[in-house]
């Protein structure tokens, strides 16, 4: 998204972009309501666009799926990709020791900003935005959503108790796309023989992915 909306600094997207130390050195309102908004207009975006893509999920799934996109760091890293980071405006202090470059401020602008459009566009906006913005994640949903919750490590259980202790190799086959939009992709081996490959939008989904295919491709779904 080249010319994201919520940049055009008018109210409140300029409360938004607000740090809570820059609101104490200078007055005005920070963006930490404004983030508690965001917070649970984006969690119920995400809860939407799972329900109505995993129609065979079940609460407790959904619930641990939601919560892989929500977290801090992927939220940090949306408002990266989106350079969101030099709209911030923190505490001369807070400058000084890069706090508007940390995870927590990152993501909390993320929300603040998410917030201020829910007030001035409204839910069906936020719902585009998101799922546009979490594509990525949430295609990985759908690869993921009939594994077992941990599917590497239910693949390394199988394979000690098959292999006598031997655990799955896991090899990184490449990787493609622009640095803030990565795709991951990985092959794994077990007793030496590749069983499956996978693909995910960061190290730890690919090689999820790449187990899950193994287990399939063993049998054991």
């Amino acid at each position: 998204m080249a010319d994201p909306v919520f940049l055009h600094l008018e109210e409140p997207y300029r409360t938004a972009c607000r740090h809570p130390t820059w609101a104490r050195e200078n007055g005005g309102e920070s963006n930490q309501r404004l983030e508690f908004l965001g917070d649970a207009v984006l969690e119920l975006c995400v809860s939407e666009l799972l329900f109505e893509r995993l129609d065979q999920a079940q609460e407790g799934r959904l619930t641990q799926l939601r919560s892989t996109v929500v977290q801090n760091p992927t939220l940090a890293a949306k408002a990266r990709q989106l350079g969101l980071g030099p709209a911030l405006q923190v505490g001369r202090g807070a400058r000084t020791e890069g706090v508007q470059h940390s995870e927590r401020a990152l993501a909390d602008l993320f929300e603040a900003l998410l917030g201020a459009v829910y007030l001035d566009q409204g839910f069906a906006t936020c719902r585009a935005l998101v799922a546009e913005i979490f594509a990525p994640e949430l295609l990985d949903m759908d690869r993921l959503s009939d594994a077992p919750r941990n599917p590497t490590s239910h693949l390394q259980e199988w394979t000690q108790a098959q292999h006598g202790g031997t655990v799955p190799r896991y090899e990184l086959l490449g990787r493609d796309g622009d640095d803030h939009a990565l795709t991951w992709h990985f092959r794994v081996l077990v007793a030496g023989k590749v069983q499956g490959e996978g693909s995910g939008s960061n190290k730890k989904v690919a090689k999820a992915s790449a187990a899950l295919d193994a287990l399939r491709h063993l049998g054991l779904l």
